[in-house]
């Protein structure tokens, strides 16, 4: 069997709970995919990448049946952190090796670069999502519609993401609150003004050096 949809993991727990006909809580999110309680697909799913192991990163990702667009606040961070459990595998430390000697090219020593601040990604003609098409003129209004959508999620979802680890638990202590209860309150975590100051942010890098919005677009 497939499911010819977008479907999220946040989904399952509330689909199998349908499934047995059981109660479903009211503070689960996602939808039911399978089974009579079917619920209408939804036109995006939302991703992140936040910790990996020891490393932080920090990534925001929407896509529709179609494209997808990827934020990455931490550009200057390769996606290939060095985790020590990945690399007690043979291949990935050959692969650095390999990278190290320059005998990989702009794909597949992708994965040990800096990255861009934006990609976007046709998902029907790139299943693999090798070819960033950010700044190509046809994608310009998907792009736009699709990061006003991130924006809107984030700002349903409450990210928390936007101040660092210890930061982030440091002011939820002092304000003896849970992190839960910490962003939800506007002038403790002005989430807004957080946003807006991450987009001046990966902009200002932009203008400050082009490396990472054009350089490593064209090398992609």
């Amino acid at each position: 069997m497939t499911v010819d949809r977008l479907v999220s993991f946040v989904d399952m727990p509330k689909t199998w709970l349908s499934l047995a006909g059981a109660e479903i809580p009211h503070t689960f999110q996602g939808t039911v995919f399978l089974g009579e309680g079917t619920e209408p697909e939804p036109r995006y799913h939302v991703a992140f990448r936040e910790r990996a192991d020891e490393r932080l990163d920090h990534v925001r990702m929407i896509r529709d049946a179609r494209f997808a667009y990827h934020k990455n606040y931490m550009p200057f961070a390769p996606a290939g952190h060095h985790l020590a459990y990945l690399w007690k595998a043979p291949a990935t430390a050959a692969w650095e090796q390999h990278h190290r000697a320059g005998k990989t090219d702009s794909v597949t020593g992708r994965f040990f670069r800096p990255r861009v601040s934006e990609e976007f990604y046709d998902n029907d003609h790139d299943f693999d999502n090798v070819r960033n098409l950010i700044d190509t003129p046809e994608h310009q209004a998907r792009i736009e519609i699709m990061k006003q959508a991130l924006r809107r999620k984030q700002l349903e979802l409450y990210d928390s993401g936007l101040l660092p680890e210890k930061m982030r638990d440091r002011r939820a202590a002092q304000h003896n609150l849970t992190i839960y209860e910490m962003v939800r309150d506007k002038k403790i975590y002005p989430l807004e003004t957080y946003l807006d100051a991450a987009d001046l942010a990966l902009t200002a890098e932009c203008q400050k050096s082009g490396y990472f919005c054009e350089k490593n677009v064209k090398q992609r």
